[in-house]
């Protein structure tokens, strides 16, 4: 998924180059960090050595995009003729693209960001090894607190009136060959 998420955002810097500054993240995962006695669940983008930093709004950056994995789903293909077995495996991932902009620095509506966006997520992708990859979008959040209240879990609704806070999620539909893919080591890193 990955290389997906590198495709999407390079295909997404490459067309809105209106907003030179953004800061494109891959997949983040929520981390837990204790305020007083709760917990609050932020964003971050954590590499491979566990080190994690938050991907929220900044002074710098006139947006932000990240990627958040929600779920995933397996079937079987069937095949009907003699002899064919169950090999097929389609894996579906829903996504959640997130998208945090400073409406005085980006200068339209949100709206119009989130049809920009939405419109230039790639459809297709080709990974060696995977026989289809068909990437479309699903449907859009851009009710701001209720999408806080999903990537910032615990913490009070804090938005500024100037804050852009929306999400577009999209599915991700692989083929491929049941164990055809292995982790490997192949490029260790010290």
């Amino acid at each position: 998924m990955s290389e997906i998420v590198k495709g999407i955002n390079k295909a997404l810097r490459e067309k809105l180059t209106s907003f030179p500054t953004a800061k494109y993240w891959g997949i983040v995962y929520q981390i837990a960090q204790k305020e007083g006695s709760r917990y609050l669940y932020l964003p971050a983008d954590i590499d491979l050595f566990g080190q994690a930093q938050l991907t929220t709004f900044d002074d710098i950056n006139e947006m932000g995009i990240y990627h958040r994995i929600v779920g995933t789903s397996y079937t079987q293909i069937k095949k009907d003729g003699y002899g064919d077995d169950n090999s097929t495996i389609q894996h579906l991932y829903d996504i959640d693209l997130v998208i945090m902009a400073n409406r005085k620095k980006v200068k339209v509506q949100p709206d119009a960001l989130e049809m920009a966006v939405s419109s230039n997520i790639l459809s297709s992708f080709k990974i060696p090894g995977i026989q289809y990859i068909n990437i479309s979008p699903i449907s859009s959040n851009i009710n701001s607190r209720s999408v806080f209240s999903n990537e910032f879990v615990g913490l009070d609704y804090f938005l500024k009136p100037e804050h852009i806070l929306f999400s577009i999620r999209y599915r991700v539909e692989l083929r491929y060959q049941k164990g055809c893919t292995s982790l490997c080591h192949c490029e260790e890193t010290l």
